[in-house]
Protein backbone atom coordinates (compact mmCIF):
# COMPACT_ATOMS: atom_id res chain seq x y z
CA UNK A 1 0.00 0.00 0.00
CA UNK A 2 1.47 3.30 -1.17
CA UNK A 3 0.31 6.76 -1.13
CA UNK A 4 0.57 9.86 -3.85
CA UNK A 5 1.53 13.05 -2.42
CA UNK A 6 0.16 15.52 -3.38
CA UNK A 7 2.63 18.64 -4.79
CA UNK A 8 5.13 16.41 -5.32
CA UNK A 9 3.02 13.66 -7.76
CA UNK A 10 5.26 11.21 -6.08
CA UNK A 11 4.53 7.74 -4.43
CA UNK A 12 5.99 6.86 -1.04
CA UNK A 13 4.66 4.53 2.03
CA UNK A 14 1.93 5.54 4.46
CA UNK A 15 3.61 7.96 7.40
CA UNK A 16 3.25 11.00 9.47
CA UNK A 17 4.85 12.13 12.48
CA UNK A 18 4.27 11.17 15.97
CA UNK A 19 2.27 12.81 18.18
CA UNK A 20 3.55 13.86 21.97
CA UNK A 21 1.27 11.72 23.46
CA UNK A 22 1.45 8.79 21.27
CA UNK A 23 3.94 5.51 21.53
CA UNK A 24 5.28 4.45 17.53
CA UNK A 25 2.60 1.58 17.45
CA UNK A 26 -0.10 3.65 18.18
CA UNK A 27 1.40 6.27 15.84
CA UNK A 28 1.18 4.22 13.17
CA UNK A 29 -1.60 2.65 13.65
CA UNK A 30 -3.42 6.06 13.67
CA UNK A 31 -1.48 7.26 10.20
CA UNK A 32 -3.04 3.77 9.33
CA UNK A 33 -6.38 4.84 9.85
CA UNK A 34 -6.43 8.52 9.07
CA UNK A 35 -5.00 8.29 5.67
CA UNK A 36 -6.61 4.77 4.41
CA UNK A 37 -9.77 4.10 6.36
CA UNK A 38 -8.14 0.76 7.40
CA UNK A 39 -7.46 -0.87 10.77
CA UNK A 40 -4.69 -2.89 10.95
CA UNK A 41 -4.74 -5.88 13.84
CA UNK A 42 -0.82 -7.46 13.36
CA UNK A 43 1.96 -4.91 12.80
CA UNK A 44 5.93 -5.23 13.74
CA UNK A 45 8.82 -2.69 13.72
CA UNK A 46 11.11 -4.19 10.50
CA UNK A 47 13.50 -1.02 10.58
CA UNK A 48 14.91 2.26 12.58
CA UNK A 49 16.69 4.20 10.52
CA UNK A 50 18.55 7.56 12.05
CA UNK A 51 19.17 10.33 9.82
CA UNK A 52 20.84 13.92 9.87
CA UNK A 53 18.45 16.75 8.17
CA UNK A 54 20.40 19.91 7.46
CA UNK A 55 16.43 21.48 7.17
CA UNK A 56 14.57 19.93 9.44
CA UNK A 57 17.71 18.61 12.29
CA UNK A 58 17.63 14.79 13.20
CA UNK A 59 15.03 12.54 11.84
CA UNK A 60 14.73 8.61 13.04
CA UNK A 61 12.41 7.01 10.38
CA UNK A 62 10.32 3.61 12.29
CA UNK A 63 9.73 1.40 9.23
CA UNK A 64 6.49 -1.14 9.85
CA UNK A 65 5.88 -4.20 8.45
CA UNK A 66 1.58 -5.12 8.98
CA UNK A 67 -0.08 -8.14 7.75
CA UNK A 68 -3.05 -6.68 4.87
CA UNK A 69 -6.02 -6.45 6.15
CA UNK A 70 -9.57 -6.70 5.02
CA UNK A 71 -11.46 -3.81 3.98
CA UNK A 72 -11.55 -1.25 1.23
CA UNK A 73 -9.09 2.07 0.96
CA UNK A 74 -10.79 5.13 1.55
CA UNK A 75 -8.96 7.79 -0.12
CA UNK A 76 -8.15 11.40 2.08
CA UNK A 77 -6.75 14.60 1.94
CA UNK A 78 -3.56 12.93 2.43
CA UNK A 79 -2.90 11.62 -1.30
CA UNK A 80 -4.02 8.69 -3.81
CA UNK A 81 -4.17 5.78 -1.72
CA UNK A 82 -3.27 2.04 -3.71
CA UNK A 83 -2.04 -0.99 -3.33
CA UNK A 84 0.71 -1.52 -5.93
CA UNK A 85 2.68 -5.23 -6.01
CA UNK A 86 6.38 -4.48 -5.89
CA UNK A 87 7.71 -5.44 -9.27
CA UNK A 88 5.17 -2.34 -10.19
CA UNK A 89 6.80 0.23 -8.39
CA UNK A 90 9.83 0.35 -11.13
CA UNK A 91 6.80 1.75 -13.19
CA UNK A 92 5.44 4.69 -11.08
CA UNK A 93 7.67 8.20 -9.79
CA UNK A 94 8.32 6.99 -6.54
CA UNK A 95 10.55 8.55 -3.61
CA UNK A 96 14.27 7.09 -4.11
CA UNK A 97 14.58 5.38 -0.68
CA UNK A 98 10.82 3.76 -1.16
CA UNK A 99 11.85 0.28 -3.00
CA UNK A 100 15.17 -0.14 -0.91
CA UNK A 101 13.41 0.01 2.15
CA UNK A 102 10.76 -2.50 0.26
CA UNK A 103 13.58 -4.67 -0.61
CA UNK A 104 15.79 -5.16 2.72
CA UNK A 105 12.28 -5.15 5.22
CA UNK A 106 10.29 -7.55 2.73
CA UNK A 107 11.88 -10.57 5.05
CA UNK A 108 11.66 -9.02 8.48
CA UNK A 109 8.73 -10.51 9.99
CA UNK A 110 7.39 -10.58 13.55
CA UNK A 111 9.56 -12.91 14.69
CA UNK A 112 13.06 -10.70 13.37
CA UNK A 113 15.23 -7.96 15.43
CA UNK A 114 14.10 -4.95 13.03
CA UNK A 115 17.17 -3.32 11.14
CA UNK A 116 18.88 -0.83 12.84
CA UNK A 117 20.32 1.54 9.62
CA UNK A 118 21.59 5.26 8.94
CA UNK A 119 21.28 7.46 6.12
CA UNK A 120 24.82 9.28 6.12
CA UNK A 121 24.72 12.40 3.23
CA UNK A 122 27.82 12.21 0.89
CA UNK A 123 28.94 14.88 -1.71
CA UNK A 124 26.38 15.87 -4.38
CA UNK A 125 23.68 15.41 -1.92
CA UNK A 126 23.41 11.37 -2.22
CA UNK A 127 22.48 9.50 0.51
CA UNK A 128 24.28 6.14 1.50
CA UNK A 129 22.50 3.56 4.08
CA UNK A 130 24.92 2.10 6.38
CA UNK A 131 24.53 -0.59 9.31
CA UNK A 132 26.90 -1.00 11.94
CA UNK A 133 29.12 2.05 9.79
CA UNK A 134 29.58 -0.18 6.89
CA UNK A 135 27.39 -0.08 3.71
CA UNK A 136 24.89 -2.11 3.91
CA UNK A 137 24.87 -5.65 2.19
CA UNK A 138 22.82 -8.53 1.95
CA UNK A 139 23.08 -11.35 4.50
CA UNK A 140 23.42 -14.23 1.91
CA UNK A 141 26.38 -13.73 -0.49
CA UNK A 142 27.62 -10.36 1.03
CA UNK A 143 26.18 -8.62 -2.30
CA UNK A 144 25.59 -5.42 -2.24
CA UNK A 145 21.74 -4.47 -2.21
CA UNK A 146 22.40 -0.70 -2.08
CA UNK A 147 24.82 1.92 -2.72
CA UNK A 148 23.34 5.48 -3.06
CA UNK A 149 19.98 7.29 -3.44
CA UNK A 150 20.02 10.15 -4.79
CA UNK A 151 18.07 13.02 -3.30
CA UNK A 152 15.28 15.38 -4.93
Amino acid sequence: MIRKQPGSGKWNGIGGHIESDEDIFSSVLREIKEETGLTIKKIWLSAIITQKEPRNGDVILFVFNALRPAGNLQQSEEGEISWIDQHELEKLSVFDDLQVLLKITEKIDSHTQPLILHYQRKQGNKKILLRDGNSFKKQQKSTTIFSTIEQN
